[in-house]
């Protein structure tokens, strides 16, 4: 009875090591958003407007269920597959524990951020 045994030469690139994505972790901390842009999307400074977007999918992907389908209902048919308009107004105040706007724009800013967050919905 032959027995082979098969070694990987020892130049050969070995593949790295695949990881898994581990659960979103709550923010910590409070980020000061300095300048918005016209259409309410955080500009400045970066770091915190990039934190905010991604904040944004955490938050939904975290609260909504997925067995709501509809981020908002256009006709009174499809109401109770969409998103209670009390859901969309915790959110914002959940995102507004980590983040302050400035307050002269926060009305567009929050009409930004439920739309940024019906497109990560």
């Amino acid at each position: 009875m032959n027995i082979y045994l098969f070694l990987k030469p020892s130049g050969s690139p070995q593949q790295p090591k695949r990881t898994k994505r581990g659960p979103t972790k709550k923010l910590v901390g409070r980020y000061i958003i300095t300048e918005v842009a016209p259409d309410g999307e955080p500009i400045a400074p970066e770091v915190a407007a990039k934190k905010y977007i991604r904040q944004c999918g955490c938050l939904v992907r975290d609260h909504i269920p997925i067995s709501i389908r509809l981020w908002k209902a256009y006709n009174p048919s499809e109401q109770r597959n969409a998103v209670p308009e009390r859901e969309k107004e915790w959110l914002w105040n959940e995102l507004k524990k980590n983040f302050t706007v400035p307050a002269e724009l926060e009305e567009s800013a929050k009409r930004w951020t439920l739309s940024k967050m019906a497109e990560q919905f």
